[in-house]
């Protein structure tokens, strides 16, 4: 007879899918000890990933790895909400004490002090997310929310979900000091710290806590920033420090940022400016820097001349090898003809890979990036992927510039990627995507057969050119 306690895979796997995700880790660690099929088939899957959501996760999980230390090789990824710490008051009920065994774990690290420890019996988020790194060395991936978003149903004229009623604004701490993690020692005895040397990718849900540039062996970083997140207040020293171990190993940045930045009216707008800019000129190793505008639900659209996405682009500087610039919200494609003018980019020394919107390639019809023959080191890139492209004169002048300055400025480009607008979809004919629908217009319908017959001569040329020529429909992929 087989062992009473096993259960099918199929089972296992049925049981996990129906856990709610609100309660899953203290089912699942439930589950683990149950019994012995149980904590083999559970433990490696529960612990690969682990998610905590509130401060109680936090120290629950932080209970798992102390009492069952087998759990810690498991462990690769992690996301935490790092938000306001939990206050006991507000629940009517003393808190119990730490479990004998993560107060023991606690005072075993270098860096344990009283005014730490005290901070742990309070249940501080920052204390136990700081008894997590500790505990968890090989960790690979780390999430961090550093600010809890507030929808309310009040929505400003600029559509802002973070205000409260429409009277104040919700904001908690927009950054993570080394001493809120790791207590007062950590600032007098760096050397104490968790190394967490596996650490390669640090994704902040909010500006990067200063302790993620300390670490040695980071290579890719993500963080946003949302409107009015920064007021002027910080000085930029306590947000990025003068000098550190990830500034030199830093290889891939990634900067998701409201679209709120981009108007000319935001009052935080030259203090987030600043922050980027500070923070790029210090990462002297980054090869690929990818620039998201988040969509923003508008109560009202802006007004024209608020929209300002070209002086956002135009502090990035730095060296990285490779851009990439999404601007996931449809809406704006239709403001971008009117207010964008990237001529700035060029500050980057871009090598290999440069993607963009085609809107950002053109200022009221006129192409301000790609147009000079005595351009910068933007020219020197091997791969140009433009997205979003609407077939028509912006096209044509977009390909005829390449073609003209081949062997100038585009002697170094290799590949030309066209990925067109999602309309084009329906109306493809062969892979190359018509210009509009269908019009009963005669004269109309013979001016968009011209267009599309100039069009394709172009790609033509490109191909013949020598540069390697790929179209496809956002898709698509």
């Amino acid at each position: 007879m087989g062992d009473p306690g096993t259960i099918p895979v199929e089972m296992a796997r049925a049981i996990i899918e129906n856990i709610p995700s609100s309660s899953r880790v203290s089912a699942l660690l439930a589950l683990s000890s149950t019994n012995s099929s149980c904590r083999n088939y559970y433990q490696p899957m529960l612990f690969k990933h682990i998610i905590a959501r509130s401060p109680e996760q936090i120290y629950i999980l932080a209970y798992a790895v102390t009492t069952n230390p087998s759990l810690v090789q498991y462990v690769k990824s992690a996301e935490m909400i790092v938000d306001e710490p939990f206050q006991p008051g507000s629940r009517g009920a003393e808190l119990p004490p730490l479990h004998p065994k993560i107060f023991q774990a606690a005072k075993a690290l270098k860096f344990w002090s009283e005014d730490w420890q005290r901070s742990l019996n309070e249940r501080s988020v920052h204390s136990g997310c700081g008894l997590l790194l500790a505990l968890l060395p090989g960790l690979d991936t780390l999430s961090i929310t550093t600010r809890k978003i507030i929808t309310c149903p009040s929505v400003s004229s600029y559509g802002n979900p973070l205000s409260d009623f429409g009277s104040k604004w919700i904001l908690t701490r927009v950054h993570i000091s080394t001493q809120d993690l790791f207590g007062p020692v950590a600032e007098t005895y760096p050397d104490a710290l968790p190394k967490l040397s596996n650490l390669k990718k640090w994704n902040s849900n909010g500006l990067m806590p200063v302790f993620a540039f300390k670490l040695s062996n980071v290579q890719s970083i993500e963080f946003s920033i949302r409107e009015r997140e920064l007021d002027g207040k910080f000085p930029f020293n306590d947000l990025i420090p003068s000098d550190a171990p990830a500034f030199k190993t830093i290889e891939s940045v990634v900067i998701r940022a409201d679209t709120l930045l981009c108007m000319s009216a935001s009052p935080n707008r030259k203090c987030v400016q600043q922050y980027v800019r500070n923070l790029l000129q210090k990462l002297t190793k980054v090869k690929t820097l990818s620039v998201i505008l988040w969509p923003r639900n508008f109560k009202y659209l802006p007004h024209l001349p608020y929209l300002d996405i070209g002086e956002f682009f135009g502090m990035l500087g730095g060296p990285a090898a490779s851009l990439k610039v999404t601007i996931d919200w449809e809406g704006l494609d239709y403001y971008l003809f009117w207010t964008i003018g990237t001529n700035k980019l060029p500050q980057l020394c871009l090598t290999q890979y440069l993607e963009l919107p085609q809107k950002l390639l053109f200022l009221k019809g006129h192409l301000t990036i790609l147009d000079s023959p005595n351009g910068p080191s933007v020219f020197k890139v091997e791969s140009l992927r433009i997205t979003r492209v609407w077939i028509g004169t912006e096209t044509q002048t977009l390909l005829s510039t390449i073609l003209e300055y081949r062997n100038s400025m585009y002697h170094c480009l290799k590949k030309l990627h066209l990925t067109y607008n999602n309309k084009y979809r329906q109306l493809l004919e062969g892979h190359l995507p018509t210009l509009r629908r269908p019009l009963s217009d005669f004269a109309e319908r013979e001016r968009d057969a011209k267009i599309r017959r100039i069009h394709q001569h172009l790609c033509e040329l490109i191909e013949g050119s020598g540069i390697q020529l790929v179209q496809d429909c956002e898709d698509s992929g």
